[in-house]
Formats: C-alpha cells, sequence, structure tokens
C-alpha cells in the first residue's frame, strides 16, 4: 500500500471477512455514502506499470445523527452478474481499528480502492465490472452504485510500411518524400516521431483516437533537409487503460549525394567472329560509391539512334556485348555508340554516351607459295635461293613477314609493308647477314586490322639444307624363321639415316647369296620407317624364301640430289625344325632299389643346321598331371638318365604308364616333338622281414568289383605280371589288402557311415576279386588272404583331389610261411 493510501485511511478490497459487531447507538437514517466517480473508469493493474493500475477514488461515509458506522462492504461483479470480489469490514467496540482504540464502531475509509483481482487473488480478465458500496449502523444500511470499471491490459497494436525506403528530396521531383502507411485502431492518443541514428528527433506529430493512414515525410528537419543517413519512424499509443506501446520502422534512408560514373570499354573496336580475338566488347560502369543504386540499363544504338542491343540488370556489374541484334540476329558491321542510364533508390537518374565503337567482321586477305619445297644456300649455283610468291593481297595499314623455323617458331628474316605485301626473295641468310641453320621452316605473312580480326597464313614447310646423307642398315637377329609360329617370325632391321628428311625416293632390297634381289620395298618423300624395318621372309610373290642366307641394302635419293647406299650384315632364314630320335631303355623299368632295371636311359639324338637353344623332358602320370621335368638351355646330352623319382621326391606307381615328351627348339625358334611310353613294372619293396607291392593299376568299375570294358584288357595285363613276380616267392603267405578314396571326407560323421557301410565292404570285395584272379592265374589260394581297409591308409590326403587316385589300390603284403 502506497504511503498516500496508509495517511488517508485507504480500504482496499483484499481485506478478510469480519464477524458483524452492531452497533449499541441507534440512528433513524441510513449512513451516507458520498463518492466522486467517473460514468466509467480504464484500469490495465496486469501491466504492473504503476500508471491506470487501480480502480482508485476518494469516498465519504456519514453515519446518521447519535449512529456509528457498524460496518461496510464492496463488491465487484462482471458483465454476467457474477460477483468475483467482495470485502467487508466490521468491528467490535474496545477492539482496535486502524491502529485505533474504537469507541463503539469502525472509521470509515478516505479512498475506494479495487487492485483489479478477484477473490483468489488473479487479475481479472479484460472486460466491464460494476462496483457497489454498502455501509450500516446497528439498524441501517446506506448503498452507492453500482459504479462502471472498464479493465483493459492489452496494449495499443499497428502495422507500418514505408514506400520509398531510400529517397532524395532534391526537388527533382523523383523520390523527394518517403510515404508510411499505418494501419491501428483509435486509441486516447498517438505520437509518431522520425528519430535519426543518434536517437534525435527530426519530425513529430500527435493524433486523438485514430491516427492518419499515411504520414508524409519530406525530408525536412527545422525546416532544413536532413542529412544524408539512415534514420527510423516510432509510433506511440496511449490508451485509456494507460497501456503504451512504441512501434519502429528502421531502414529509411536519407540520400542526396551526387553519384557521378564513367563507362569504361574494352577497346574502340571489335569483331564478333569467333575467332577468340576481340570478340566481344566489354562494358564496365567505373563509380566511386555504388550504394544506392536501383538498376542500370545498357543500349547500344547505331548512327541513327536505333537501339540494336539492350540489357537492363538489377546489380551493378560488367556487360558484354557479343555484337547480337535486339532481335536474335547479328548486328551489321558499322559504327555504334553505348548509352549507359543509372536509376538510384532516392530517384536520381544519370544518363552516359560512350565514344563511338567499330564494329568490323572483315579480315586481311591474301595467299602465298614458293618456287621451291628446298633450297640449299651452299653457293653451288643449285637452288642457292627460294622466292616467296603472293598474290589476292588486300590494303592494310601493316602487313608482316617472317621466315621461321618450323620446330620452335624462331624468327630468322622479317619484312613489312604498308598498303600491299610485296614478293620476297630469300637467300638462306639471317637479319645479321649469317648463314640460317640447316632444317625446315615455314614463311609468315599476316595482318590486323584496329578490331582485331587477324589474317595469317604461311606457305608448305621448306628445307634449307647443305647437310652430308650417309646411311647404315643392320640386321638385328643372326637368324630367324617365318613359319608363322609366332617366334622370330620376322628378321627386324634397324635403318640409320642421319639426314631423316628431304627425301625424294628410297628403297630396301633384299638379296640372297647368289646376289640377285628377291624382295623390294619403295617409297618416296619420307625414311622407310625412320628407324625400322622389319622383313617377314616372303619374297616379291608373296612366297616364303628358301631356308638361307641373306642381307638387306638400303638406298635413299634427297631431293635436293644426293644419294645413299648400306648394306646390312648377312643372317640366316632357316623355318626348318629339328630332327629327333629318342630311345628308352629298360622297357619296363622297376626303380624298386634290388639292382635289377632301376635306371631309365633317355637317349635323344637332335639333328639340325642351326644351334639348338633349349630341349625339355616332360614325363606325366595317368591324369596328365606333371610328374618329373628335365631339361636345360642348349643341346640335350648323348646320355640322359631317369631314377624314377619326381622333383619333389616322389617315386613311380607300380604298374602305372608313364607319359614322355620330349622338345627341342633351335635358335630360331623352329622347334619338335617326340613322344614315348614309360611302364613301370610290378614294385617290390622291401619292409624289413617283408615285401610290400601297392598296385594302384588295377582299375574298377565305380562301386562295383566289376572291370570297366575300356581298361579290362590293362587289368589282365598287369595281374598277369603280378602272377609272375608273385611266384617268385613261394615261401610267402600273401595279404592283398583293398584301399579305396573316401568322398566324404571333410564331414566326420559321414565319412564314418561311409567307411562302415560302403568303402569297408567294397574294398574286402575287390581284394576277393584279385585273389580269385590269382588263384586262377596260379597263385595257391591257401598262400592268400584278404582285407578291406577302405579309406582308412591313404597315400596322400582325401582332399587332394589331383592325387587322391593313388589312394584307389590294392596292396600286396608277403610275409614268410
Amino acid at each position: 500500500m502506497s504511503a498516500v493510501a496508509k495517511r488517508l485511511n485507504t480500504v482496499a478490497l483484499f481485506f478478510g471477512v469480519a464477524a458483524i459487531l452492531l452497533s449499541s447507538c441507534v440512528g433513524t437514517e441510513p449512513p451516507v455514502i458520498k463518492i466522486d466517480v467517473p460514468e466509467r473508469t480504464y484500469i490495465s493493474p496486469a501491466n504492473n506499470d504503476g500508471i491506470q493500475d487501480t480502480f482508485s477514488f476518494p469516498v465519504s461515509i456519514l453515519p446518521a445523527a447519535k449512529a456509528f458506522i457498524a460496518g461496510y462492504g464492496i463488491s465487484v461483479t462482471d458483465a454476467s452478474g457474477n460477483r468475483i470480489r467482495y470485502m467487508e469490514k466490521t468491528s467490535s467496540p474496545g477492539k482496535p481499528v486502524f491502529g485505533k482504540k474504537s469507541k463503539g464502531g469502525i472509521e470509515p475509509p478516505d479512498v475506494l480502492v479495487w487492485e483489479g483481482k478477484d477473490d483468489a487473488g488473479a487479475f481479472a480478465p479484460d472486460g466491464e465490472y460494476s462496483i457497489i458500496i454498502e455501509a450500516w449502523d446497528a439498524k441501517n444500511r446506506g448503498k452507492a452504485g453500482p459504479f462502471t470499471a472498464i479493465v483493459d491490459n492489452t496494449p495499443p497494436a499497428a502495422s507500418l510500411s514505408a514506400e520509398p525506403l531510400v529517397f532524395s528530396p532534391n526537388g527533382d521531383g523523383r523520390y523527394d518524400a518517403v510515404t508510411i502507411s499505418q494501419e491501428a485502431a483509435a486509441e486516447k492518443e498517438w505520437t509518431a516521431t522520425i528519430v535519426d541514428a543518434k536517437g534525435s528527433v527530426v519530425f513529430t506529430k500527435s493524433w486523438q483516437g485514430k491516427p492518419d493512414a499515411t504520414v508524409v515525410w519530406d525530408g525536412l528537419s527545422a525546416g532544413k533537409t536532413a542529412v544524408d543517413g539512415e534514420y527510423a519512424y516510432r509510433l506511440r499509443g496511449l490508451d485509456l487503460a494507460g497501456n503504451q506501446a512504441t512501434i519502429e520502422l528502421k531502414g529509411i534512408v536519407v540520400s542526396t549525394a551526387a553519384t557521378p560514373f564513367v563507362i569504361g570499354l574494352s577497346g574502340k573496336a571489335f569483331s564478333p567472329n569467333g575467332d577468340g580475338v576481340r570478340d566481344q566488347l566489354m562494358m564496365q560502369p567505373v563509380m566511386d560509391d555504388t550504394r544506392g543504386t536501383e538498376s542500370w540499363s545498357v543500349d547500344v544504338v547505331d548512327g541513327s539512334g536505333s537501339v540494336v542491343w539492350h540489357e537492363t540488370l538489377a546489380e551493378f556489374r560488367q556487360l558484354v556485348w557479343d555484337g547480337s541484334g535486339i532481335n536474335a540476329g547479328q548486328a551489321p558491321e558499322g559504327t555504334y555508340w553505348v548509352r549507359m542510364t543509372v536509376k538510384f533508390q532516392n530517384g536520381n537518374v544519370l544518363e552516359l554516351l560512350s565514344d563511338p565503337v567499330l564494329l568490323d567482321r572483315t579480315p586481311p586477305k591474301a595467299s602465298v607459295a614458293i618456287s621451291t619445297p628446298v633450297f640449299s644456300p651452299d653457293g653451288d649455283g643449285k637452288l642457292d635461293t627460294i622466292q616467296f610468291l603472293v598474290a589476292d593481297a588486300t590494303q592494310e595499314d601493316d602487313w608482316k613477314a617472317e621466315v621461321v623455323g618450323q620446330s620452335d617458331g624462331a624468327v630468322v628474316r622479317s619484312a613489312a609493308w604498308a598498303g600491299l605485301p610485296g614478293e620476297f626473295q630469300w637467300d638462306g641468310l639471317d637479319g645479321e647477314g649469317r648463314l640460317a641453320p640447316e632444317g625446315w621452316y615455314l614463311y609468315r605473312l599476316y595482318s590486323a586490322d584496329e578490331a582485331g580480326n587477324e589474317f595469317a597464313t604461311s606457305t608448305q614447310a621448306f628445307v634449307l639444307d647443305v647437310r652430308k646423307t650417309p646411311a647404315a642398315i643392320r640386321a638385328l637377329q643372326t637368324g630367324f624363321s617365318p613359319n608363322g609360329d609366332g617366334n622370330l617370325d620376322a628378321m627386324p632391321l634397324e635403318l640409320e639415316l642421319p639426314v631423316a628428311d628431304g627425301i625424294a625416293s628410297w628403297s630396301l632390297r633384299v638379296r640372297g647369296a647368289a646376289g640377285g634381289a628377291i624382295r623390294t620395298v619403295e617409297g618416296r618423300d619420307a625414311a622407310p620407317g625412320f628407324a625400322r624395318f622389319s622383313w617377314d621372309g616372303a619374297d616379291d610373290s608373296g612366297k616364303v624364301a628358301p631356308d638361307g642366307s641373306y642381307t638387306v641394302v638400303l638406298s635413299v635419293r634427297y631431293y635436293k640430289g644426293n644419294e645413299a647406299e648400306a648394306a646390312s650384315q648377312a643372317f640366316a632364314l632357316d623355318t626348318t625344325p629339328p630332327v629327333l630320335k629318342l630311345d628308352l631303355s629298360p622297357l619296363p623299368f622297376s626303380p624298386d632299389g634290388d639292382g635289377f632295371d632301376d635306371v631309365l636311359d633317355i637317349n635323344l639324338d637332335v639333328k639340325d643346321a642351326s644351334a639348338i637353344e633349349l630341349w625339355n623332358i616332360a614325363i606325366v602320370d595317368r591324369d596328365g598331371a606333371p610328374f618329373a621335368n628335365l631339361g636345360s638351355a642348349g643341346s640335350p646330352p648323348a646320355a640322359l638318365r631317369w631314377d624314377g623319382l619326381s622333383a619333389l621326391g616322389e617315386l613311380v606307381m607300380s604298374a602305372e604308364d608313364y607319359a614322355l615328351r620330349a622338345t627341342v627348339r633351335d635358335a630360331y625358334g623352329n622347334e619338335s616333338v617326340v613322344e614315348g611310353l614309360v611302364p613301370v613294372d610290378i614294385l617290390v619293396f622291401k619292409e624289413g622281414d617283408r615285401y610290400l607291392i601297392q598296385v594302384p593299376g588295377i582299375y574298377f568299375s565305380p562301386y562295383s568289383v566289376e572291370f570297366p570294358f575300356n581298361r579290362s584288357a590293362d587289368n589282365w595285363s598287369a595281374l598277369r605280371r603280378l602272377a609272375t613276380v608273385l611266384a617268385k616267392y613261394p615261401d610267402h603267405a600273401i595279404r592283398i589288402e583293398g584301399n579305396a578314396v573316401r568322398v566324404l571326407w571333410a564331414d566326420p560323421v559321414r565319412g564314418a557311415a561311409e567307411e562302415r557301410q560302403i568303402l569297408g565292404p567294397l574294398s574286402k570285395a575287390r581284394a576277393e576279386r584279385v585273389k580269385t584272379i590269382l588263384t586262377g592265374l596260379g597263385i595257391a589260394a591257401n598262400r592268400m588272404t584278404t582285407a578291406g581297409l577302405g579309406g582308412t591308409v591313404p597315400l596322400v590326403p582325401h582332399g587332394d583331389l589331383e592325387n587322391r587316385w593313388k589312394n584307389r589300390r590294392v596292396d600286396f603284403l608277403l610275409v614268410r610261411r
């Protein structure tokens, strides 16, 4: 409560309800209530800004004669008649009232205050409320009101816009003022101000009720034009309830500064012909300060003032005219001007016309020729000079001619003319009177006009040549074999021509031992492959020449008259392969270490007219897999011996046939092959007091004890040889063991089942079949027993798909009885 309210003994509506104490005094008239309240009172309690926050007015409550005020009450109801706030004050005799002792009643308030809240202490919502005050003594009750209070906590609002934001109050009739548009409801008061960047007020205007829809500011402040800069428009509103709000519009700019500019052009002439030289006219506006520009446009006009090209842009940047017309086609050749117009945000408009610009697409023209493609300024009186001829030339301000090196473009002699170019005779000397270097040259004539149209032409290349012309040819091999096998099928020859240009004609002639040419290759105007030539062995008819010794002769004739000739060294043409003869002994051979036929003798006899480059002997097993390999460079030795072991130390299998292939190649790629078969005998290996025979060469049909038809003869041959060997050991018992390949080796469970159900019984049955056959071949049955080992005793892992055929075998164990 404020100090004033305390001093005036103010009664506020937040007092609690107390019991009613009846005065003992008796009056005949009710208390008189006097309050000076406007018809409608506006308050804004919720904003707590200290302005019209409460309904507060002086009040006078007078009791009747000889009566005391026993109590008073204040009620507040909303527009619907609902009471939202009630305050009642009573007092008993002798109890304190506002800090004083009561003498039989209460002291009435001096000021009536409602803080805009309901009984719960919350601010009442915006709306209209009725306030009634009552006072009573012991018997009578007085009443005043209702008084109307308007609760309004909503501040004023408005929307603002301005056009244009940038203006120039310079009196030119364009953008001389800014118009601010504003939309707002009627309020107690509206005040508009315009302030500069420092907050100083340069314009003000106010309204009661609704503000004007527009405000026009002409840029004046105190009768003078405001300084250039940025300003803000502020609209402040005050409503009847004391709510205030200020709405601000920034970005209003006063700009009256002068904005001079110039047009920069890329040249006085251009030639939009697509040659990459002055094809465009670059137009660059130049300004000290581009701020405030709104748009700019460029017109290209002809001599009559007609616009042939136009461009309008919103940004300040470089433009390019490529010679096109305003209606798509190309503007004709002629003189043009560039007119540039700039519009500023402040309304200023500047226009500038450039110097004349020439559009010229027609280049200079001429043709040139030479009197000879080669000359030799060596003083011999033959082609000591070259003449440069000119025709069909146009008149130009400047023609230039140059003699330049073809490879490096270096200028060795030059000339110049105004008007028409003249003819020029060159004696081979440079500008200082020295003989120019030997080599290829060009005569070049060129001109360029002011518009950038360029013309250049040159003669065909010609040669200044005083060089010697030696020649050489070398065969790069001692021989070759043109037999189409892809090996040394051609004879490469290296040609050495220090002077490889200026050649009028050349020839290569292949000569045999008798001296006559069997093949001739000729050409003109170029060296033969420049450095390499290859003879495929064919004669002029396309047939391969016979074996023998040959040379190649190179002949060269130059345009300047020189001739050169060279011959290669002799080389061999050899298409005959070596003649081979193979002899193997003993057959069959049995490398089982018993001292009999343990080594195979290989005799390879070779006959060839040329040297032998290499030889090789390859031995493969039944599946064609490599088993052993012998060979080296040069000729094979007179005698070779093989012990039956592979490169890994593996011995050949018993009763198996191994294929042998001998290959011999001579120095020129001619190759011969001879083949043979190496049968291996039944091998008997002593192991302690017993002997072991392993025979994989007994073939059975899949999962059967029957022999396949195509291998039956081989099986019987192997078994007969086996019976012969077994007969040599009559005092030995024979255990026949069948072995098989485990197909399901990778699966332990299925592999074990395969072993029990298939491989064991099958290998046992096959051993019995072999026993039966051997019995028929004379081996006593009581000497032989059988066993089926299945895949339990492999020679190689069952997973070795290439070699596991060796596990499918029959083993024979011989034990002395």
